[in-house]
């Protein structure tokens, strides 16, 4: 019954990961940071006009950041609301969660219905 729990929350999970954008905000990072970098190497950018830009980047990194936290916050709220549920009727389904099997459940759940929605419903990662 516990897999159950884990399976459900995983499936949500993998959603919830789907809608909240969190691969486009790692994306935008790794872009902004490769811009970054590159006005920092480049030596025909003064250094008053690399200041103004390196601001700009930091700014959009930060922003980006945050989100990411929030949106991560979120994809792992349906396994803490399984959890939860689960505590409420006698399952541990944290602890079932920190064992291996636990672990390989909610990798391969994760895996195969975040590919199942990527390929059938044309979602983005």
């Amino acid at each position: 019954m516990g897999l159950v729990f884990v399976c459900v929350g995983t499936m949500l999970a993998v959603e919830v990961f789907l809608h909240t954008g969190c691969s486009e905000n790692i994306r935008l990072m790794i872009h902004f940071s490769r811009r970054a970098g590159t006005v920092l190497t480049s030596s025909r950018i003064s250094d008053h006009w690399k200041e103004k830009v390196l601001l700009h980047y930091a700014v959009k990194i930060f922003v980006n950041s945050i989100q990411l936290i929030f949106g991560l916050l979120c994809t792992v709220a349906p396994l803490a609301l399984a959890w939860f549920l689960g505590k409420g009727i006698g399952l541990d389904v944290q602890a079932l969660l920190m064992t291996p099997v636990g672990l390989a459940v909610s990798i391969i759940v994760a895996s195969f219905y975040g590919l199942f929605r990527v390929k059938v419903f044309r979602v983005g990662l």
